[in-house]
């Protein structure tokens, strides 16, 4: 009997780690697809704009969005920080 619930048991344990692996591969193709499509933008982005439209786009952002600008200033200095202090 505990042989049973044993081969069960660890044929329930490979399906399920068969089924997370494949959600996890999904997953990262997904996050893969985006990042491309992500860098595509931004690379056609710098290449159709210039320092000064991307300072009013800046600015206009800033404007429009104070609170996300803030919180994103202050997670690109705390990046800077930590990427400065390891040096």
């Amino acid at each position: 009997m505990a042989d049973t619930n044993y081969g069960a048991f660890s044929e329930s344990t490979r399906d399920a780690a068969a089924n997370l692996a494949d959600t996890a591969s999904r997953t990262v193709d997904r996050a893969s697809e985006l990042a491309s499509r992500a860098q595509t933008k931004v690379t056609n982005y710098f290449r159709e704009h210039d320092a000064k439209d991307m300072v009013d786009d800046l600015t206009s952002y800033v404007k429009g969005h104070p609170i996300q600008s803030i919180v994103a200033a202050a997670s690109l200095g705390f990046l800077a920080a930590a990427l400065l202090r390891r040096r």
